[in-house]
């Protein structure tokens, strides 16, 4: 379904929709209908159109025939395989890391959680937390895995090791499975936008994410992407050329 919401500014009309639909903005695309700059006798305004759900009601895949189907779209290798002979510790460091994990989590009430290293490369080093209350542990959209993960990642700042640029926590192949989601969204928000000739906006995401979907249309033709906002979650504008 879609529902179109006018405010003085697209923040407005978005925490418009936000109250009269009870859900939160991650729960819904945005694409820009209209925009009427601010002028001296009068006040600007901008339209928007939010699309929940399965967007039955916006232009379907099956439209857009010249292009590769998403699902055939290539993701991160490295997330993707186990690139991890041994997910044991084999160094003081690894040791380090995932003795804090284990204390950490314990101390969220989780018990039980077993820890493996599935992958090791000069980016990064890769724990997937194994556990009976996964769902718990990933917790809505991933918030609860991205908070583990960036406390994390400030212990190991202050190791001042340079083994890994960063450590990334997974969860029953969480990281794989949302990282196909938003690849697959970013495509077909892309389509849409193309064919509308209308910017959308596309959910609040960190950092990591963002380059995802930036790195996924980087090439895809008759559009770019911006990231919107301030701090560390952001939203991407999808627009077209």
């Amino acid at each position: 379904m879609f529902k179109d919401y006018v405010g003085e500014t697209e923040e407005d009309a978005i925490n418009t929709a936000i109250e009269d639909l009870h859900i939160e903005r991650a729960d819904f695309d945005v694409e820009v209908l209209k925009t009427v700059k601010k002028g001296l006798f009068k006040k600007g305004s901008v339209t928007i159109r939010v699309y929940v759900g399965e967007h039955n009601d916006s232009p379907k895949l099956t439209e857009f025939t010249d292009e590769e189907p998403y699902e055939n779209i290539e993701i991160e290798e490295s997330i993707v395989k186990n690139t991890s002979s041994n997910p044991l510790p084999e160094n003081e460091i690894e040791e380090k890391v995932v003795n804090f994990l284990i204390e950490l989590v314990n101390k969220t009430g989780f018990e039980k959680v077993q820890f493996e290293i599935t992958s090791r490369d000069d980016d990064k080093l890769t724990v997937a937390l194994i556990s009976d209350d996964s769902a718990l542990l990933i917790g809505r959209h991933g918030q609860n895995l991205d908070a583990i993960q960036v406390i994390v990642n400030a212990y190991y700042l202050q190791l001042k090791d340079n083994s890994y640029k960063r450590i990334v926590l997974d969860s029953e192949n969480y990281r794989i499975r949302r990282e196909e989601s938003l690849v697959k969204t970013a495509y077909y928000v892309a389509r849409r936008v193309r064919a509308s000739g209308k910017s959308a906006l596309l959910e609040p995401m960190n950092s990591y994410e963002r380059r995802i979907v930036h790195r996924a249309l980087d090439e895809f033709p008759g559009v770019k992407t911006e990231s919107e906002g301030e701090g560390a979650i952001k939203t991407i504008r999808v627009i077209p050329e």
